[in-house]
This record gives structure tokens, sequence and C-alpha cells, in this order.
């Protein structure tokens, strides 16, 4: 026992309680008994607590990016519905516009002539420059051979017609005669399209029996009741001796920009239709 008492192991038991004790007096004197544990306790989690708050932020700050992105794309979404809307409203307005314009200019040929009877059509399709598609057919009493106008003068002719459209020849095309005359001397001949002059936005009046002058008016004959006399068509910009033959052609600029035509007015019947 003596030598227990002297041993390297007794003195270590005597350093450890006297530690202990020496901790239970420091607790006792401060914060009491139960603050140390909870201090130990304390310092050993400290690690684990910044990592649990650093993981809670990271995941708040995920779902925050999160609600937000839904929410940028719902403001996204309501934005390009309020562009929608206004686009929509502008074309509305457009066409309200032009529906205003072409009443306007119908109002006016109609007090020019108060025997024809027309409606106004939207052109929907084109076919080069030589043929468009208008969007009235039969069930608006539209024929084949009407008169198609502006309120420059006349366009082309109705060459095909279904219930609801319209197939127009426009004055560049090969496929329409148009009996025509000069406007003062009375000079008679035929409008047609010619290919090269089309290029240029130009159609040809042939089988003039004698000379007309540049700058001269060109208009509808009337001849054979199909379309109504006097319709505005353009000006000779051009007079030449056929070849081969003792009369002249004149090159004519129609009054209309046919390519550049969003509306136009189909003539449905005059006063002399059908009368030769």
């Amino acid at each position: 026992m003596e030598n227990f008492f002297r041993s390297k192991r007794f003195k270590i038991l005597i350093t450890v309680i006297a530690v202990l004790f020496g901790i239970m007096l420091y607790s006792a004197s401060s914060d009491g008994i139960a603050s140390m544990p909870e201090k130990l306790l304390s310092y050993i989690t400290w690690p684990f607590q910044q990592i649990s708050s650093a993981a809670t932020g990271a995941t708040t700050g995920f779902l925050d990016k999160y609600l937000n992105v839904d929410q940028t794309i719902a403001e996204r979404d309501a934005l390009q519905q309020e562009v929608n809307d206004l686009r929509n409203q502008m074309i509305d307005n457009t066409e309200l516009q032009q529906e205003n314009e072409s009443l306007r200019t119908m109002l006016g040929i109609a007090e020019e002539h108060d025997d024809y009877t027309f409606v106004n059509a939207s052109i929907i399709s084109w076919d080069q420059n030589t043929t468009f598609t208008i969007n009235k057919g039969e069930n608006q009493g539209v024929a084949v051979n009407d008169a198609i106008i502006t309120d420059a003068g006349l366009v082309g002719v109705v060459s095909k017609v279904s219930s609801t459209t319209a197939t127009v020849k426009t004055l560049y095309s090969t496929a329409i005669d148009v009996g025509a005359k000069e406007l003062n001397s009375g000079r008679i001949g035929v409008v047609t399209g010619d290919l090269n002059l089309a290029e240029d936005g130009l159609c040809r009046m042939q089988y003039l029996e004698s000379e007309v002058s540049i700058g001269d008016t060109i208009v509808t004959s009337g001849s054979g009741g199909i379309l109504p006399s006097g319709l505005a068509i353009g000006r000779v910009v051009d007079v030449q001796l056929e070849r081969n033959s003792p009369t002249y052609y004149a090159t004519i600029e129609p009054y209309n920009d046919i390519e550049e035509l969003t509306q136009v007015f189909v003539i449905t019947s005059f006063a002399g239709q059908d009368q030769g």
C-alpha cells in the first residue's frame, strides 16, 4: 500500500482530482455548476452550428432565388401579354383607319358615278405584280370581267371567282385586253400587259391607227359593255410605230401604283353593262 501512495499512478490521480476540484470551485463562483458542462458542450457543438447555419442560409438563398425566378417569369409573361394586346389594338386601329379611308373613297366615287354598284375589298395575296387575290367573291356579287378600281382609276379585271374570293389580272398582265381611248382625241386602241414593260411598272396600248402624244391621258372606251367608259388608266410616256405594221403602240404609265395597293373596289354593275 505504501508503494501505491508513492507510485506515479497515485500522483496522476491526485493531479486529476485537484484539477476537477478547481474547475468545480471556478464554476460555483461564476456561472454555477451546470454552466461549465454547457459551455463545454457549446464549444464542442459550435463548428456544427456554423455549418448548419451556413446550410440553412444557402437553402434560404436558393429558395428565394427560385421564387424570384418564378416572379420574373410571371412579370415577363404579363409584359408580353400587354405588348400583344397593344399590337392587336394597333392592328385593329390600322384596319379601322383603312376601312374609313375606303368608305370615304367609295363615297367620292359614288357621288361621281351614281350608276355604279361596287364593293370594297382587301388584297390578300399576290402572284408577282400581274395577279392578286381579293377577299370578296360570288357571295358579294363579284363576277368575272368586273372592273377593279381605286379613286385613281383602273387596276385590273376579275379573271376567276369563288364564293368568297376572286382572282384579279392587273394592267401588267398579258392575259387581259382592255378597250381604251385617248381622252381628248378619242383615238382608240387596246391596253394590255407586256412582260418587259411590267418590270418597270408600265403597260402597253396597241393597235393605234394614228399617233398619240406623250402626256396624253388614256381611259377605258367602254366598248362591248364589259367595263364602264371613262375609267382612268394612265398617261402616255412613249409612242412607237409597230414593226411591219402601219399602226402605233404607246407605252402607258398607270395612274395606280399597283404593287403598293392593299385596298380596291369592285364595280359589280353599271349603266350600260353588257351592251355593245
